[in-house]
């Protein structure tokens, strides 16, 4: 199982730096990537937590439905970030409200994976759900592992 996971992240990892091209990604592009990335995540799941072909629709119908309002959420941030960003000048008003805008949305964040937990509770067990959390965690780092690798990799590339 391990091998079906590595090759699965060397296949994102491959089809990224094939698509990565000077300037931004489109639309399509982006989305496709999105996709094939939750398409992944839903196979580390499965295998992190021991979904049952039973358990897999209920779940990511609701595991879905969360992520898709935490992204929904971040995005108001990150146009905020990009507003401050551009700002020739911002002020310490705009900080603090950056700032808060940054907190607010950890609030928020957890309140959503609170209400859509108590949802889980009706698919999964208490020990999948805390399992869970542990396989988001991993997931992150395994995703951060392979970016410093790629972008050191593409370093030593430009030397």
């Amino acid at each position: 199982m391990k091998r079906k996971i590595i090759a699965l992240l060397m296949l994102v990892v491959a089809v990224a730096t094939v698509s990565a091209q000077p300037g931004q990604r489109t639309k399509a592009e982006r989305e496709k990537w999105f996709q094939e990335l939750r398409e992944w995540k839903h196979q580390f799941i499965i295998k992190e937590i021991g979904l049952t072909d039973e358990q897999q629709a209920k779940f990511f119908t609701i595991y879905d439905a969360m992520q898709n309002e935490i992204i929904a959420i971040h995005e108001g941030t990150r146009n905020m970030e990009k507003k401050l960003a551009a700002s020739k000048a911002p002020s310490d008003v705009e900080y603090d409200k950056m700032a808060e805008a940054l907190i607010e949305v950890k609030i928020k964040e957890g309140e959503i994976q609170k209400r859509y937990f108590d949802k889980l509770r009706t698919v999964i067990s208490a020990k999948q759900i805390y399992k869970l959390q542990i396989a988001e965690k991993k997931f992150v780092r395994m995703l951060n592992r392979q970016h410093s690798k790629h972008m050191g990799e593409k370093a030593n590339k430009a030397k």
